[in-house]
């Protein structure tokens, strides 16, 4: 009796670890990604230079993506910026949550200097996105002073 309960015990750990050799292999690919926001602000002016923060959502589409989890995917976004704009210079940085249909998250650092081109790191989640690394290169075009539209595209690598 003794022994068919230990029995018992070894195939559910067997079964547990997986097959022989099994691990988990890092992922990398690359993606697009397409994204359209709504933001909200607060300013305050410092003589000629206008200081902003404040909160953008929106929908975030990955698409064209080489592989899993980052294949095909829309995402709600949340993004907490913080603007600097005097005569010719305007500076922005945020950070960023991505949140698929599945409750996992995915989450970014961005910055961009004069123009409308930038760079965000890819730096982590929860979920299928534990480990994440990479990052994108971006444009934006804003619509309004509160809206707008992204497209870029992204490394990636999970370990």
């Amino acid at each position: 009796m003794k022994f068919r309960n230990l029995g018992a015990a070894v195939i559910v750990a067997v079964l547990a670890a997986g097959p022989a050799g099994a691990k988990d292999e890092p992922a990398d690919g690359s993606f697009r990604i397409m994204a359209h926001f709504d933001t909200a602000q607060t300013a305050v002016e410092q003589g000629r230079v206008s200081i902003s923060s404040g909160a953008s959502k929106g929908i975030v589409v990955v698409f064209d993506g080489t592989a899993e989890p980052f294949r095909f995917g829309v995402f709600d976004s949340t993004t907490v910026l913080l603007t600097k704009q005097a005569e010719d210079s305007l500076s922005v940085e945020g950070y960023s949550v991505r949140k698929d249909a599945d409750g996992d998250e995915w989450y970014s650092r961005l910055k961009r200097v004069t123009g409308a081109e930038g760079r965000y790191e890819l730096v982590g989640g929860t979920g299928k996105y534990r480990g994440l690394t990479g990052s994108c290169a971006y444009g934006v075009s804003n619509i309004s002073r509160d809206r707008g539209v992204t497209m870029g595209g992204c490394t990636w690598r999970i370990e």
